[in-house]
């Protein structure tokens, strides 16, 4: 098994006069995944889409392998990065195998179809996430935790060095949120075998929200905040009572799970007189930020 490695140097990127994005150096480990953490508008979707080259750097720069991703072609950058995005979809009905097919034209020459190697991988990504049975469903007719595991399969036969995700549990059940995120940690602990596609153990990238969710599922964490970065390294040494007062404006307690016996933490709000020490960390300037990151956002058409 051979490794990747992905990093971000001094990236900075801005819409308009707004930093969105300030200063960030991070080395993303493969074989693990990273989690980004932080509220709406702390540049985690921004950070994302600059690490799949989707949108370049104003200045810094993200590398694979000490090469520049802005350096890759379109059909090149896909066939070594899947990316997952908040909007993904398809603009027709479509059936499970066909949507999950996708993700093998990178691979394929310019004039060429689907060949029996394509159909090997889709067909063993399927069984491995369990949707063998829906293979024939029409998309549009799963369930949001179905779909999810849809899109994880169309990244999975891309056979990518780099997977990134972008709030993937957004609008999911409980227990959806659970098999989507084990799903994501298989991926980056299991490459090679006979679950997954590739060769690689790859490096698994992927923006939350849910304090929890990342603790229990993320082997590294970096906490944002207005675009940089406030801590980075194990769940916790980010995940601390004072690293979430200060970004979050809440009170937190670590703890062990009362069930699984794993760390967790529990949130509340600041007292009335917390809040008159503590200027509330939500500035004007994350204000802008959300408004910007969603106007661009907007304005983006749907990979």
């Amino acid at each position: 098994m051979t490794f990747s490695q992905l990093s971000a140097k001094k990236v900075s990127w801005s819409i308009g006069d707004t930093r969105i994005v300030d200063n960030i150096s991070h080395a993303f480990r493969a074989g693990a995944v990273t989690g980004l953490l932080g509220p709406n508008g702390s540049g985690k979707s921004s950070l994302v889409r600059l690490l799949s080259g989707l949108n370049s750097p104003a200045s810094g720069l993200v590398e694979l392998d000490g090469r520049s991703i802005g350096s890759l072609g379109s059909r090149q950058r896909a066939r070594t990065m899947a990316v997952m995005d908040q909007h993904h979809g398809t603009s027709q009905p479509t059936s499970v195998r066909q949507a999950v097919a996708l993700g093998r034209i990178p691979h394929r020459s310019l004039l060429g179809g689907e060949h029996v190697v394509d159909r090997q991988i889709v067909g063993s990504v399927l069984s491995a996430l369990d949707l063998t049975d829906f293979a024939d469903r029409d998309l549009d007719t799963l369930s949001g935790g179905e779909r999810q595991r849809v899109h994880i399969a169309r990244a999975l036969v891309q056979q990518p060095r780099v997977l990134l995700v972008d709030e993937p549990t957004n609008h999911l059940d409980i227990k959806a949120q659970f098999d989507i995120l084990a799903i994501l940690r298989q991926v980056a602990t299991q490459a090679g075998s006979d679950n997954f596609s590739g060769t690689e153990a790859p490096t698994v990238v992927v923006a939350l929200h849910d304090l929890n969710l990342a603790a229990r599922y993320c082997d590294q964490l970096i906490l944002l905040c207005e675009g940089r970065v406030v801590a980075a390294g194990k769940v916790q040494e980010v995940l601390t009572p004072a690293n979430i007062r200060k970004v979050y404006g809440v009170d937190a307690a670590v703890m062990s799970h009362p069930v699984t016996g794993e760390f967790m933490v529990a949130l509340a709000p600041l007292t009335h007189s917390a809040q008159t020490d503590q200027a509330h960390p939500v500035s004007q300037q994350r204000a802008a930020t959300r408004g910007s990151e969603a106007a661009h956002s907007a304005s983006v058409p749907a990979r």
